[in-house]
């Protein structure tokens, strides 16, 4: 496979793409693939004067299951948001100085996309709290940890976006601001070529911890419910 790959800050990352992204939302034979859900955002590797790496197995090592074992699609940016053309997510992101032709490499931040279980282990409603306006729709996690700070966990593990009809926000042809579990999502219509943005709504998922936590507080309230009625 071709080692080099040119990148939208002009720079070299060595791996090839996965052509496993192109199968996201599609279907294979008679069947669907499972629904895909975006992590956050990484940033581990420091900037050196070898040059920036977010390799998977790195991550995954620090983060555990914060991150799936075979992410089928992977996204790159600068830390000032600058995108990369294609990833590796088989391998993640490697940048060397000694393979970039006239500067160094930038510092790079790196967001998987995960499918089947990782997605659904410990899974949120779907929260539809903003309407679009004339500006876009948002539906930012600390918006909505504001107003449903118990079922929502502080920092989600992944996020999935559809539309209110049950479309997956990837088979849109809409433009994000933002779409990952760190911030939430965005759409802003000035972004759009013809159109306004959809109405959107998203789910998180969050560590197994927080779901038995959930169901401990909603056996807990319950309990003490039925013992109120009972002594009453």
């Amino acid at each position: 496979p071709d080692m080099k790959i040119n990148v939208l800050t002009d720079l070299l990352l060595l791996f090839s793409s996965s052509s496993r992204a192109a199968l996201i939302g599609h279907c294979v034979g008679n069947s669907l693939l499972p629904p895909a859900c975006k992590t956050a955002w990484f940033d581990e590797g420091d900037v050196s004067r070898d040059g920036d790496s977010e390799l998977l197995a790195d991550l995954r090592r620090k983060h555990g299951t914060r991150i799936c074992s075979d992410p089928v699609d992977m996204e790159a940016e600068t830390v000032s948001g600058i995108k990369t053309h294609r990833t590796n997510a088989t391998e993640g992101l490697l940048c060397l100085n000694s393979e970039q032709t006239w500067r160094q490499c930038e510092d790079y931040k790196v967001m998987f996309t995960c499918a089947g279980q990782f997605c659904s282990d410990c899974r949120t409603r779907w929260f539809d709290h903003d309407d679009p306006t004339e500006n876009g729709d948002f539906e930012v996690l600390s918006d909505l940890l504001s107003v449903y700070p118990k079922e929502i966990c502080p920092r989600p593990i992944a996020i999935e976006v559809q539309t209110i009809s049950g479309e997956p926000a990837s088979n849109t042809s809409d433009v994000f601001l933002n779409y990952d579990a760190t911030y939430g999502f965005a759409c802003v219509n000035a972004d759009q070529d013809s159109r306004r943005c959809e109405d959107y709504r998203v789910r998180f998922t969050c560590p197994k911890e927080f779901c038995q936590g959930v169901l401990f507080f909603n056996t807990l309230t319950t309990h003490t419910l039925e013992a109120h009625i009972h002594l009453s």
